[in-house]
């Protein structure tokens, strides 16, 4: 019998790469979208923290904008001794001040500047400088000008000198008040709220001159970014917003947030590096190729063996129609066998057309996220390698802390971000809300808390009872193991405030931190997953937000919280 000529079959090998394409094409509109996610979280993340340095940073401009009013609208005044003395002690709270100086008509110092440690600076001339030529022939109403970053030339510190016009009694040019900014503590504040080095924080003036930076910024104080994207492209179009960029100070692409101050010719920006965005999406689409690849070339080696079985029976049934040509002595036999050959043949196309059927609806299932990917993993290795187990657990736990930690930073950077709602009402109705919403944890723990009469103020209700609420939530959990806790709350008139006090006998506050509580994401005792570090940060927001103050007294007995709160919209504390 001649050799039959060999079939090629590719028929499920051409099923198997439909479904492999199909595969890939899922799978990249899953990355895709994942992609899209990841970039809209990073702009919302640095959308926040620039605002929240818009926020601390507009604060202390203010602040210090204040002050320089005041000495600018009684010059003779600040020359007495007593009241330098006064200003001396005035400038001890605020550390981003070098010192303070008065500036004759002509450019010249006018006795010493305030504090007293900068006496060479007496014999200087300052006729030339930009910030002085302004304010000398500046028209229209008086304002801070800021000059270009400088080394100082007494004491050769980085330092942006501010100015405002000091008037005769005739409202003509008598000189300027210059203050000394020292923005390394404006670099120290943004290296405490950085998201990552190489995505880094920076405030500009509107010159594009780089004031303080968060890292590096010794490096890069003075440097200019002109002609940076920021500049060029964003800013022309919107004062706050959020772009992608490759920085003209460290050649990092990145998401960079930024807000422009409201009075000040500043902008700050807070930034993200891409790739540390992406970085939770790369590891997600290595995953998820490696598996493809594996689902890929197990689908083909089955396809490619199936065309083989495929090939292999229509061979067979050649030499079957062969062998009945050829011996029509044992045609019963060979019809047998074909029929045989054919049942075979029939199972083996129903089993493939079931398998193509499973794998086609196992294909419409969504790709799992990456928290099923962390489950498959854990059942793959369990009891395999307890130190992956304890991985992934610190993988889960470091979610679930995420999830609280951005839950209250978006409540934080609200507060910032909002004004409150200002209405009459009553502060006993806004303690006893918090009251309420604190009652198992307050009967569980057999406390005592008992207010007196609390005044009627001009806030937000909301606002107001979230205080309340936090500041008994801390009285709970810090509460003095040995003996019973007890609240009181009471307020008291101070005139154009109200002041009210939380009270309590619980552990206290170690000395020296009774400020720093305040500051955000700063956690007292053992760490929990559910605190954050910001409730007290969101206390403090709230009540600057109204125009007052909150502190703390602490010892052993206790800790006493104040909150300063104007009675009338009108009445604020300065900043």
């Amino acid at each position: 019998m001649p050799a039959l000529p060999a079939r090629k079959t590719f028929a499920a090998r051409g099923v198997a790469l439909l479904m492999i394409l199909v595969l890939l094409g899922l799978a990249w509109l899953q990355l895709r979208a994942d992609h899209a996610a990841a970039l809209q979280d990073g702009e919302r993340l640095t959308g926040a923290m620039a605002n929240a340095i818009e926020q601390h940073l507009g604060g202390s401009m203010r602040a210090i904008d204040d002050l320089m009013q005041t000495v600018a609208a009684d010059p003779g005044r600040w020359r007495q001794a007593d009241d330098a003395e006064h200003l001396a002690v005035r400038l001890q709270g605020f550390p981003e001040l070098r010192y303070v100086a008065l500036i004759d008509a002509d450019g010249r110092f006018i006795g010493r500047p305030v504090p007293d440690d900068a006496t060479t600076l007496k014999d200087l001339s300052l006729a030339d400088q930009d910030f002085f030529l302004a304010q000398k022939t500046a028209t229209g109403p008086d304002h801070l000008w800021i000059g270009a970053p400088v080394l100082d030339p007494g004491t050769g510190e980085r330092t942006v000198p501010l100015s405002r016009p000091v008037r005769d009694a005739h409202g003509r040019f008598a000189g300027i008040v210059l203050a000394a900014l020292n923005p390394d503590a404006y670099a120290r504040f943004l290296g405490s709220v950085l998201l990552e080095k190489a995505g880094a924080s920076a405030v500009i003036d509107m010159n594009g001159l780089i004031l303080a930076r968060a890292p590096d910024h010794a490096a890069k104080f003075g440097t200019s970014v002109r002609d940076s994207d920021l500049f060029t492209r964003a800013i022309p179009q919107a004062r706050n917003g959020m772009l992608r960029l490759v920085s003209k100070a460290d050649g990092h692409d990145k998401l960079l947030g930024y807000r422009m101050l409201d009075r000040y010719p500043l902008v700050v920006t807070s930034g993200l590096s891409v790739r540390t965005v992406l970085r939770h999406w790369r590891q997600l689409t290595t995953v998820e190729s490696v598996l493809i690849l594996l689902f890929s070339l197990a689908l083909f080696y089955w396809a490619r063996q199936a065309d083989l079985r495929q090939d292999r029976a229509s061979l067979n049934q050649q030499r079957l129609e062969a062998m009945v040509e050829a011996r029509t002595r044992d045609l019963s036999d060979s019809r047998e066998l074909a029929e045989q050959r054919a049942r075979r043949l029939g199972a083996v196309n129903q089993e493939l057309k079931r398998l193509a059927q499973v794998a086609a609806h196992h294909l419409q299932e969504p790709l799992r996220p990456i928290v099923s990917y962390s489950q498959l993993i854990r059942r793959k290795l369990a009891g395999r390698d307890d130190e992956l187990m304890q991985w992934l657990d610190y993988m889960e736990g470091g979610g679930l802390r995420l999830k609280v930690l951005l839950r209250d930073f978006q409540r934080y950077a609200t507060v910032l971000a909002e004004d409150p709602r200002r209405e009459r009402i009553d502060a006993t109705a806004a303690l006893a809300a918090a009251r309420a919403s604190l009652a198992p944890r307050l009967e569980q723990s057999g406390a005592d808390l008992q207010a007196g009469p609390l005044p009627t103020l001009l806030a937000d209700a909301a606002m107001l009872t979230n205080v309340f609420t936090q500041l008994l939530d801390n009285a709970l959990h810090y509460r003095h193991p040995e003996r019973p806790l007890r609240i009181r709350v009471r307020a008291e008139d101070e005139g154009a405030f109200w002041r009210i006090s939380l009270q309590d006998n619980g552990r206290g506050v170690p000395p020296g931190l009774t400020e720093k509580i305040f500051d955000a994401f700063e956690r007292l005792g053992q760490p929990s997953p559910h605190a954050t570090g910001l409730g007290l940060a969101i206390c403090r927001a709230v009540v600057l937000a109204h125009g007052g103050r909150i502190w703390m007294e602490s010892g052993e007995d206790g800790s006493t919280v104040h909150i300063l709160l104007p009675r009338d919209s009108t009445d604020r504390l300065p900043p």
